[in-house]
């Protein structure tokens, strides 16, 4: 009794019976599922594209962090060899100076 479609009377201008609602209101609720999925799908990607960036970006900051690495001991090796150079200078200074002195 209260699940009945009520349609309207004969005697409207309304041209669209209750049938015809019903399936305009599942024909929109399909369009908005549609829309709804399509929505789903376009976050999902954007998700998917943003964790690739996130991804690619880690990947960037660790080769660049492993070249800063490499560089300070780059720098390192070449501090500790100028020392050594240097002191070596200066010995072999040293020698020629009480050797000829």
């Amino acid at each position: 009794f209260f699940l009945m479609i009520r349609r309207p009377p004969r005697s409207t201008q309304s041209r669209s019976s209750a049938a015809s609602d019903v399936y305009k209101r599942q024909l929109l609720l399909f369009i908005f599922l549609l829309l709804l999925l399509i929505f789903l799908l376009l976050f999902c990607l954007f998700l998917f594209l943003l964790f690739i960036f996130l991804l690619l970006l880690f990947i960037f900051l660790l080769l660049f962090f492993v070249f800063l690495f490499l560089l300070f001991i780059f720098l390192l090796l070449l501090f500790i060899f100028l020392l050594l150079f240097f002191v070596f200078l200066f010995l072999l200074f040293i020698f020629l100076l009480l050797f000829f002195v």
